[in-house]
């Protein structure tokens, strides 16, 4: 039975929701749950411990005035009498009845052509029989919702694409749970998703059955779409949009590329795995946030490296798992996924004269050591703690604004055209950060940022060492984790087999950090960058003497 709380003389007493035998009709199980009871008996001792204000928060809280009503899985069976709901709490405009007895529309229908300021309905875990025709009242009781919660019925794709016809004001539909499996019209007869759902923006498809990026086709087409949760599919793979063309909105719009309005995607837990998925979503015009977690792709390395790989792929993501990309944040990522890239060079490396710089451009300005050209250098960009940051190259610096572009011409062959399709950002990111952010990779250096030092902070959260201050060193990026520990060990004297490492990457010192649990890897091949924390704690088995 779900909990309730009634009001007696002002005191706030737990009660339980009845069953259905008790609460038949919706009106009752409101009742039950918000209507204010002033006992008289109580009344007397109110005064001595009962809820200050009482009265006036029970009067606050009278059915006729209720505007959210939440009773789910509350046993409801019935509407109640005609007229009763509408007399009795017709001002509730947002209202949850998933999980009760109704297992066909009429009864839901008899409620809401009651609640004509209804907006926002659940129905969830119901298993709602589909209609072949629309009842006559089914626009007037629904046709003014905006959110609509179908989670669990088991209804079919094109039963809601048919009810949506007369709902043409839903801005938000929840559809997990339901063993959907494709979103493509089985016939002609089907609505077109882009025409019943036309404000339509955020729908959450948790949990179902799709495996091919084809079967979303029809979400493409939604003019207003900028939310979509995919979450826990069976999705292998992201297909790049096709190329953008020139629309209604004039040269450059890109009103006909699918998805083109989609700005938070949501693919944690689905089967993806290949890079070439996520250089895929870079291309979709206006996405900026994204879920990506638990994922064949990023299974066999850490979640910072992952995440940093993610960042640096996609160049115009904003937030990623939840968590805000900052400035310096991708300043990082982009330089650690250049460094990993200059590891795959072809034999030889990259030439020297590789990137050119067109006359007038500071050719052989501030890298070779000369003075810039006349001309205002750019100013250097600050992250968000107002530290400069190294995202363009020294001589971009000393590059007048008006000045053309470098090129980087890329040595011919199969090998070279190999990277450049494996990696699509790089030239970019070549050509933004500078070709001297790769020149520490070398075969001797045994593996990336092994030659550079990384600023760490280091403390304890140990019982023995927790109060002792926080420790910055300054560490070679190619060292393992077993040696951090060994240092740990001599700073806060907990001992490296009782010992466990948490990492928060520079400003995510309030979010949760993550677990570092390979001693064998690196620190640089376990994503921490320099400005990073890293937290020792000790594991279950702290304390206990081994004979």
């Amino acid at each position: 039975m779900a909990a309730s709380f009634h009001s007696d003389a002002g005191t706030l007493t737990p009660s339980a929701v009845p069953s259905a035998v008790l609460m038949p009709t919706f009106v009752e199980a409101v009742r039950s749950k918000y209507e204010y009871k002033k006992s008289e008996d109580n009344a007397a001792e109110a005064g001595s411990y009962g809820v200050v204000g009482g009265e006036k928060t029970g009067k606050k809280q009278a059915l006729d005035v209720l505007t959210n009503v939440y009773v789910p899985s509350a046993g409801i069976d019935s509407p109640g009498a005609d007229g009763e709901i509408g007399s009795t709490c017709g001002a509730i405009t947002e209202l949850d009845i998933g999980g009760n007895g109704f297992v066909s529309w009429p009864p839901i229908l008899a409620i809401a052509v009651q609640l004509p300021k209804l907006h926002w309905l659940g129905l969830d875990k119901m298993p709602l029989a589909p209609l072949a025709s629309l009842p006559d009242n089914f626009g007037k009781a629904l046709g003014g919702l905006r959110t609509l919660w179908l989670d669990g019925t088991g209804m079919a794709w094109e039963q809601l694409l048919f009810l949506a016809s007369a709902m043409p004001l839903l801005e938000e539909v929840h559809f997990s749970s339901n063993q959907v499996s494709t979103l493509q019209p089985s016939s002609a007869e089907v609505p077109v998703a882009a025409s019943v759902l036309p404000k339509l923006h955020s729908l959450y498809l948790e949990g179902n059955a799709i495996s091919r990026w084809e079967d979303l086709e029809p979400l493409g087409a939604l003019p207003a779409l900028t939310h979509l949760n995919l979450n826990f599919n069976q999705l292998a793979s992201v297909p790049p949009p096709p190329p953008a063309h020139a629309g209604a909105g004039g040269v450059g719009a890109v009103s006909g590329t699918p998805f083109s309005t989609l700005r938070h995607l949501m693919l944690r837990g689905n089967k993806l795995d290949s890079w070439a998925s996520i250089d895929a979503l870079d291309a979709y015009p206006s996405l900026t946030e994204a879920r990506l977690a638990e994922l064949p792709l990023t299974s066999a390395i850490s979640g910072a490296a992952a995440r940093r790989f993610v960042i640096a792929r996609m160049h115009k993501l904003k937030a990623l798992n939840g968590s805000e990309v900052r400035p310096r944040e991708r300043e990082d990522a982009e330089r650690f996924y250049l460094r990993q890239i200059a590891q795959e060079y072809p034999e030889g490396g990259l030439p020297a004269d590789a990137v050119v710089y067109p006359e007038g451009s500071c050719e052989g300005g501030a890298e070779s050591g000369a003075e810039p050209t006349a001309g205002a250098p750019a100013a250097p960009r600050l992250d968000e703690y107002g530290r400069p940051l190294a995202a363009v190259g020294l001589r971009e610096l000393a590059r007048p604004a008006n000045a053309p572009p470098p090129e980087l011409r890329v040595p011919p062959g199969e090998a070279w055209a190999a990277l450049q399709a494996r990696h699509p950002r790089w030239a970019s990111l070549l050509l933004e950060h500078g070709v001297h952010v790769t020149k520490t990779v070398t075969q001797a250096s045994g593996g990336v940022l092994a030659n550079e030092l990384l600023e760490l902070n280091l403390r304890s959260t140990a019982a023995e060492s927790a109060h002792l201050p926080m420790v910055t060193r300054r560490l070679p990026g190619g060292l393992p984790l077993k040696s951090i520990k060994l240092i740990a060990c001599q700073l806060f004297k907990v001992e490296p087999l009782n010992m466990q490492m948490l990492y928060c990457p520079p400003g995510a010192e309030k979010d949760i950090p993550e677990l570092l649990d390979d001693d064998s890897k690196s620190l640089a091949d376990l994503g921490v960058v320099s400005g990073g924390t890293i937290v020792v704690e000790t594991t279950e088995s702290h304390g206990v003497e081994l004979s």
